[in-house]
């Protein structure tokens, strides 16, 4: 993707001149770092127009679930988890070890809110048809033991949903990446608060 193509979509999707930024960038390897960090951007957002889109709720009317949590999805899909009260996150784990981070892996950050819905939303880009797997890292209630978990492009047999779910009613306590967001896009009340990316883009599979 050419740099006039990333500075046409970050300043039409997003009002965001990246020229500024860019002019202010110095040495070359912050000017390097700012440019893979824009065209990541763009690439998530060129991707989510050639998928669809599937909203899963979070924690919708006080429920421990993500709804669906068994999610098929085609390549270029963008996963959209809308939050709800009171206070949940989606982090990414392996098959053997849920309720815990995978190295590399999409979180959304803890989004507190009482309203419902809370107008925020993590997305993240399917980038092939391998499972993903996820969980809320909440642990007063022990959110991910009593079942908020998910999938996407899970298996019918072996490494099923319900035995994904099974593994994480045995798990221990639940742990969140350190630091903020990372590995999606994350939008409070229809305005982007935080655009961030793991090493290999919008998601690692897991």
């Amino acid at each position: 993707m050419a740099l006039d193509d990333v500075i046409h979509i970050m300043k039409e999707r997003y009002g965001f001149d990246a020229r500024s930024v860019i002019g202010t960038q110095k040495p070359i390897m912050k000017l390097s770092h700012t440019l893979f960090g824009f065209a990541t951007i763009a690439a998530m957002d060129v991707n989510s127009q050639m998928g669809t889109t599937i909203k899963v709720a979070v924690g919708e009317g006080g429920s421990l679930r993500y709804t669906p949590n068994n999610i098929t999805a085609k390549v270029g899909s963008a996963i959209e988890f809308d939050f709800f009260p009171n206070n949940h996150s989606v982090v990414q784990s392996s098959f053997a070890n849920p309720c815990h981070p995978l190295a590399g892996g999409f979180f959304s950050s803890f989004v507190p809110t009482k309203n419902s819905p809370s107008g925020t939303s993590f997305t993240v880009i399917v980038n092939d048809t391998r499972p993903i797997w996820f969980y809320c890292s909440q642990t007063s209630s022990s959110h991910c033991q009593s079942g908020m978990v998910g999938a996407i492009n899970a298996p019918s047999t072996g490494n099923t949903l319900e035995a994904f779910i099974t593994l994480a009613e045995n798990s221990t306590a639940s742990t969140s990446p350190p630091g903020t967001a990372i590995g999606g896009f994350l939008k409070a009340n229809s305005n982007s608060t935080n655009v961030v990316t793991s090493s290999s883009g919008s998601r690692v599979s897991g």
